[in-house]
């Protein structure tokens, strides 16, 4: 494992966000960024789990891109989605 993910993976991943957003942003403003992204495909009639309309609006305010083989993830616009890790 490479030693950059070790040490992310044993801290807390709120603190590991913390130098993109602050913590009230994540509880307020990410919150009502979820709603609003819900609203929005569910216009269109898509309808995701609150999880992954969470992990959406982290990754699109900080310009994060989703690893995930989750078809939900490319119905989000303007997310950044890989199905697997790319290859060196």
């Amino acid at each position: 494992m490479d030693p950059a993910y070790d040490v992310l993976a044993r801290r807390d991943p709120v603190e590991a966000l913390q130098p993109w957003l602050a913590r009230d942003e994540v509880l307020s403003c990410g919150v009502i960024r979820c709603f609003d992204l819900a609203w929005a495909l569910d216009r269109r009639g898509v309808v995701l789990p609150v999880s992954d309309l969470l992990i959406a609006v982290c990754a699109i305010r900080t310009g994060a891109t989703i690893i995930s083989a989750d078809e939900h993830f490319r119905q989000v616009p303007d997310l950044a989605v890989l199905q697997t890790l790319p290859t060196s």
